[in-house]
């Protein structure tokens, strides 16, 4: 039985793979709640204890907890809004409110999380670099933040815009050197990848 509980909770993504112990980490837990009490929403990594039907999945946003893209292992990625989800770990509460039992741990979304690792290790393909040495991304931000939220943050950091996907809230965009530090550490960003090549004409 443990293998297997082992196996279902493995998290394999592309910069790591790991299997969170339950609940929450203390200073996730304090960092967040001082960031839900201002009134600011956070994106973060929520691993259920099972499937949720769409009827729960309402209960646990009217809870403070909004299920995004689901990415495997009974986990997804998710915005926050209530500190008083963040109690999900506590008996009492989930006594209270059993839908926060269906959660079994909430974790950080790493900077090193959002990004392609051979961008990191700057395994970067010819094309991506400009004739002025900028460089070529495609940045994709979570599926709530609005066009236009995105658009802003992207030209904040001086980058500029080639071409947009509304469905996958994807953006093709130049950025100058060193601009991904800054995006990796943007909690609205799911996603940075390399521009796939140009078309070729035969």
């Amino acid at each position: 039985a443990y293998g297997q509980q082992e196996k279902n909770y493995k998290i394999t993504l592309k910069s790591r793979s790991f299997t969170p112990q339950p609940g929450i980490k203390q200073l996730f837990w304090d960092s967040l709640t001082v960031q839900l009490i201002r009134g600011e929403k956070r994106h973060v990594y929520v691993q259920l204890n099972k499937h949720l039907t769409i009827e729960e999945r309402a209960e646990l946003e009217e809870q403070g907890v909004k299920l995004l893209n689901y990415i495997g292992s009974y986990t997804w990625y998710a915005v926050v809004v209530d500190h008083r989800a963040l109690n999900f770990s506590i008996p009492d509460s989930v006594r209270r409110t059993p839908i926060l039992g269906t959660m079994r741990w909430i974790g950080e979304i790493k900077p090193e999380d959002r990004i392609e690792p051979d961008i990191i290790e700057d395994r970067l393909d010819k094309w991506i670099k400009t004739e002025d040495n900028r460089e070529r991304y495609s940045v994709y931000f979570f599926k709530d933040v609005s066009m236009e939220t995105a658009r802003q943050i992207i030209t904040r950091l001086g980058g500029e815009i080639e071409g947009e996907e509304i469905l996958t809230r994807g953006f093709f965009v130049i950025l100058p050197p060193g601009i991904c530090d800054s995006l990796m550490n943007e909690d609205k960003v799911k996603f940075i990848d390399l521009t796939p090549p140009p078309d070729i004409p035969d």
